[in-house]
């Protein structure tokens, strides 16, 4: 399910953000977001899955290498993301899920303090 929301610049996307905070599963702290709920503004992206997975590439601390995380909790933007997607059943009339690998290009101003991280 998707939420559609208009971006009218950080403080359209800030709404969403309840700050840093704790995560019981990660045992770190991690920025947290309002969980998604459906609405009028709601639309099911892809349904009838086997699994849909996330993953973040980014650099091993310490190290030159890239290495894809199932969770994303360093303190700058990750190299990639790649979403893996598996339908539950094969079914010739309809458009089968596929996997998607993204770079992530980020072009920020380093004087400016955004406060996301």
């Amino acid at each position: 399910m998707v939420n559609e929301n208009f971006y009218t610049g950080p403080r359209s996307a800030g709404m969403f953000c309840l700050g840093p905070g704790p995560d019981p599963e990660l045992g770190v702290v991690t920025q947290r977001i309002i969980p998604v709920a459906a609405g009028p503004r709601s639309y099911v992206l892809a349904d009838r899955l086997a699994y849909c997975r996330f993953s973040y590439l980014g650099v091993v601390p310490g190290t030159q290498l890239d290495k894809w995380l199932p969770n994303w909790i360093a303190n700058k933007w990750p190299l990639g993301i790649r979403m893996e997607m598996a339908g539950l059943g094969s079914n010739g009339s309809r458009l089968e899920p596929v996997t998607v690998t993204a770079p992530v290009h980020v072009d920020r101003d380093p004087d400016i303090v955004y406060g996301d991280f």
